[in-house]
């Protein structure tokens, strides 16, 4: 590794030298589940969402070389309007594919592979899927794409990242993932329910959620089950009201990540899901602020499980939710 360059270089040369030969199976799968999953969500979206007909009027009034296809719409528009209206209609209905975390980057990722291999012309399957495994690669430096199985998600989606060779940037000791970490890492939470143990990190895209609940730590309560919302658990907290607006939220967070809900139209409460669920209430839908996400370990999916279970045919469960460092 030259140290003399900055890192950007090394993944340029990464992203350049890699072919499709290059690439594991499992990323070559991974690549093949975000590029299905996102089509059918953008189209879905395209005749369920009133909103998404507006923006793509607006960009359709815009005007330029009819380069790449709006899908669901038909015809087409500059390459980076039309990326830019898929990836809004991929993203808008809240279904597109995730990290554990929340990241949604396959809704960037492949609207824009399509619509630059549509500009270019003859790319074959072949790259169109090697692009949208390395921007899954690049996107999620640990490699745990989420797709619809969440306890299959693939824990190394591309296996030959370390090729980066930059040791010295920051390399997660269990996966063996390359990433430069920033944000840099924040303290740890540690969460208790019973005999099962976990750890956590905050989120950094959500400071003034993350404030509150410091406020609130050690948070020492009854962990119950969300039975209309599907497979998640959560802490109510009634008429309480923690000051903060919406941040970082979601409205189908996903296994192990923490969110908060800060009190409206129904109460105050903290999501903490163990599987598919809807942030919801006996009034509707909601969405909740993502602050905090478990940090994956062998059997941490299982654990999650086990909380739901005990959650719904035990009832309550003692949670304790504290800030180490």
């Amino acid at each position: 590794m030259n140290d003399d360059l900055d890192i950007c270089h090394h993944f340029a040369k990464f992203v350049a030298e890699t072919r499709y030969e290059d690439l594991p199976a499992d990323a070559i799968e991974a690549a093949k589940k975000t590029i299905l999953d996102t089509l059918g969500v953008t189209l879905a979206a395209s005749g369920m969402e009133p909103a998404v007909r507006a923006l793509v009027e607006l960009l359709q009034q815009g005007g330029g070389s009819a380069e790449s296809t709006v899908l669901g719409f038909g015809g087409k528009l500059p390459a980076i309007s039309a990326a830019f209206a898929n990836g809004s209609m991929a993203h808008c209905l809240d279904f597109d594919d995730q990290t554990p975390w929340g990241a949604h980057a396959a809704s960037s990722i492949v609207p824009s592979v399509f619509a630059i291999a549509e500009r270019m012309g003859g790319v074959s399957g072949r790259r169109l899927i090697t692009a949208v495994a390395i921007g899954q690669g690049l996107g999620h430096p640990d490699r745990r794409v989420r797709h619809v199985e969440p306890e299959q998600a693939d824990e190394d989606a591309l296996g030959r990242q370390p090729a980066f060779g930059v040791e010295h940037v920051g390399r997660d000791r269990r996966s063996g993932a390359v990433g430069h970490r920033y944000p840099p890492s924040m303290t740890t939470l540690q969460i208790e329910v019973g005999d099962l143990h976990f750890s956590a990190r905050w989120e950094p895209a959500a400071p003034q959620t993350i404030e509150a609940i410091r406020r609130m730590l050690p948070i020492r309560s009854k962990l119950i089950h969300c039975r209309w919302s599907g497979e998640s658990t959560w802490i109510p907290y009634g008429d309480f009201r923690p000051g903060i607006d919406y941040e970082n939220h979601t409205s189908h967070p996903a296994p192990g990540m923490l969110a908060m809900y800060p009190g409206g139209i129904s109460e105050c409460e903290i999501f903490f899901p163990y599987g598919a669920c809807q942030t919801a209430s006996k009034v509707g839908p909601l969405a909740a602020n993502h602050f905090a996400s478990i940090e994956p370990d062998e059997g941490w999916a299982d654990r999650l499980r086990e909380i739901g279970r005990r959650c719904l045919w035990e009832g309550a469960q003692e949670i304790v939710i504290r800030e180490v460092d």
